[in-house]
């Protein structure tokens, strides 16, 4: 009997297509290598994946666990981990995780944008006599989800918000079309509202465990 495609399996697609072949995804989902290959065509995955494939994967597996710790707690302390939305007139709505830090010191700047592949951006910091501040941002999309994905185990403050953040990044990758999946899109914007709305009136789930 033919089985629906869920989410989870989407998901698991999109993560380890690039690691497993097609025999071991079928074993891993409990499917056929014909249902394997369909569905990564059905969900519009060119079969090289580069177009997918993370810049900072190799990078970031260098990291010491020490390193990952250090990156994890800065995103913490002084980072952010966003959704962006974004709507055009007529169309539904379009969500974009996100990474941002930003500093004033220079070499914590420069070993971030070389760990990350993202260039620096230099501004003033408003709250401090206008002196120079540097910012990294992470947009891109397997990027964003590859880094989080690294500094998961790490986070105590943004935990949440990472898990939110991947779950969103695997849903981009596996419907890149406009219109797919916008109603799990949508639910997961919420909950990543939910959670900042609940840290700013003091709920104490979100207490460091």
């Amino acid at each position: 009997m033919r089985k629906n495609w869920k989410l989870d399996e989407d998901d698991l697609l999109v993560s380890r297509r690039l690691e497993l072949t097609y025999e071991e995804l079928a074993r891993l989902l409990n499917r056929t290598k014909v249902s394997i290959a369909h569905r990564i065509s059905r969900l519009g995955l060119p079969e090289s994946g580069l177009k997918y494939l993370s810049k900072v994967r190799i990078e970031l597996s260098k990291l010491s666990q020490a390193e990952k710790g250090y990156l994890a707690g800065y995103i913490d302390a002084d980072g952010s981990i966003g959704i962006y939305r974004q709507r055009r007139m007529g169309e539904s709505y379009t969500y974009y995780p996100n990474v941002e830090l930003c500093s004033m010191n220079l070499s914590i700047m420069n070993w971030f944008s070389r760990v990350l592949k993202v260039n620096i951006t230099k501004g003033k910091a408003r709250w401090s006599h206008n002196e120079p501040v540097y910012m990294v941002q992470m947009h891109r999309i397997a990027d964003t989800r590859e880094l989080l994905l690294t500094i998961l185990p790490y986070l105590k403050l943004k935990k949440r918000e990472a898990e939110i953040a991947i779950k969103m990044a695997n849903l981009k990758l596996a419907c890149p079309r406009k219109g797919q999946r916008s109603t799990a899109m949508n639910q997961l914007y919420q909950d990543y509202i939910s959670i900042h709305h609940s840290r700013r009136h003091g709920n104490n789930a979100f207490k460091i465990s």
